[in-house]
């Protein structure tokens, strides 16, 4: 007992003479290179919104209303905001493209040991207002993204969703013109066009918007119209509405008026 108690002891004696090194310091200009890494976290009752930060997603699996995933990637062109205390500078995508992992390269905006992270470069909630329809997907530039905790150059940067999406289904006989989703607690609309895009009777369509994940404490109202601009369908449903950063939440399927009928 006495010689497992004295290597123990030694051991710990060792480990205290080494400390563990400090953080990598880098200097305002100097020119590095950051790496994106994959927080895979997903909760129960949506789709999981991987946390990389991509303009764009598709769905792997739109038959499913649980399964899959909404996979994003990187695209030629994409930036990030790199921000040390209260300055920052703009990162470019250099490798990745079409991936989920990317490296980026540009000039630390300061002196320091950490940074965080933000995508878009511009990025604003009225973004959200006006989307463009992708199939089983959402358009460029949506999906707001941040590091939760500080980067490092040795262990690069994780990047999370700020964003939620609401996936709508539907099926009717109609060409669509645009779809819009109202806020019922402060009248904020947001509105995915897409137009010439055919329902099918036989089968539901999906249909993403991003959305914010707060301030939906009254519920919401969905507006469908067709090209022609008349409403060939409107639901409200009343009550909170529960969106989680990082998740698809996709409502059960509706059917639009008969073009035969009036709304």
């Amino acid at each position: 007992m006495t010689n497992r108690l004295y290597l123990i002891l030694l051991i710990l004696m060792m480990v205290a003479c080494h400390p563990q090194m400090p953080e990598a310091v880098f200097y305002e200009g100097q020119v590095v290179t950051l790496s994106a890494s994959v927080s895979n976290t997903a909760t129960e009752g949506g789709k999981q919104l991987p946390p990389i930060q991509r303009i764009t997603g598709l769905d792997s699996h739109p038959a499913s209303t649980t399964e899959g995933a909404v996979n994003l990637a990187w695209s030629v062109g994409d930036q990030i905001v790199v921000r040390v205390g209260e300055r920052s500078a703009i990162f470019d995508l250099i490798s990745g493209e079409g991936t989920g992992l990317g490296s980026f390269r540009g000039k630390m905006p300061a002196d320091g040991t950490e940074y965080h992270v933000s995508y878009p470069v511009a990025y604003h909630d009225s973004l959200l207002r006006h989307q463009n329809y992708v199939k089983d997907g959402f358009g460029n530039g949506l999906m707001k993204m941040s590091t939760h905790q500080a980067g490092t150059l040795d262990k690069g940067f994780e990047l999370h969703a700020d964003n939620a999406l609401l996936g709508l289904q539907l099926k009717g006989e109609h060409i669509l013109g645009k779809i819009c989703v109202t806020n019922l607690s402060n009248d904020s609309t947001y509105t995915l066009h897409c137009g010439g895009v055919s329902l099918q009777t036989d089968a539901a369509m999906l249909f993403y918007l991003v959305v914010p994940v707060a301030g939906w404490s009254d519920g919401m109202r969905v507006e469908v119209y067709n090209e022609d601009g008349r409403i060939i369908l409107r639901k409200e449903k009343m009550g909170a509405m529960t969106f989680a950063a990082a998740e698809a939440i996709v409502m059960p399927a509706l059917e639009t008026v008969s073009s035969s009928k009036t709304y």
